[in-house]
């Protein structure tokens, strides 16, 4: 599979500014192209925000060149799951990875899988979150 039919073969996201940006259907666009056709300064917006696809496999979410996942990125995640599982149109069941590995593939292997939305909604999610479910 080349870049660009994984690229096409997925749906890219990004929480930027406290808010969920969501590319078109079938973007050719790598992030760094698609911040820049919204006037983003891109390097910033991959440094600073979380990014992520959902694809065939799941919801991968990440931050940085290197994709990776730390505390702060899986909180800013867990903060905006429900937001992005409504503007996504996701099921309880999408699988949820953090970070990638790098290796010699187009499709990267997830870094850390989380599991279903469903379960990370009943027991990752702070009380507080879990009443937006009902009115997000």
């Amino acid at each position: 599979m080349s870049v660009q039919d994984f690229h096409k073969s997925r749906r890219m996201f990004c929480i930027h500014e406290g808010k969920i940006l969501v590319s078109p259907p079938k973007s050719p666009l790598s992030h760094r192209e698609w911040f820049t056709n919204l006037g983003l300064d891109a390097q910033k917006t991959i440094d600073e925000s979380v990014r992520g696809f959902i694809d065939d496999r799941g919801l991968f979410f990440y931050k940085g060149d290197d994709f990776i996942v730390d505390d702060t990125v899986e909180k800013t995640f867990l903060r905006h799951l429900i937001g992005l599982q409504k503007t996504l149109n996701l099921p309880d069941e999408t699988q949820v990875y953090g970070g990638v590995k790098k290796i010699k593939e187009t499709k990267y292997p997830p870094a850390k899988e989380y599991g279903k939305i469903r379960d990370i909604l009943r027991t990752k999610l702070p009380v507080s979150d879990k009443t937006k479910k009902l009115n997000y």
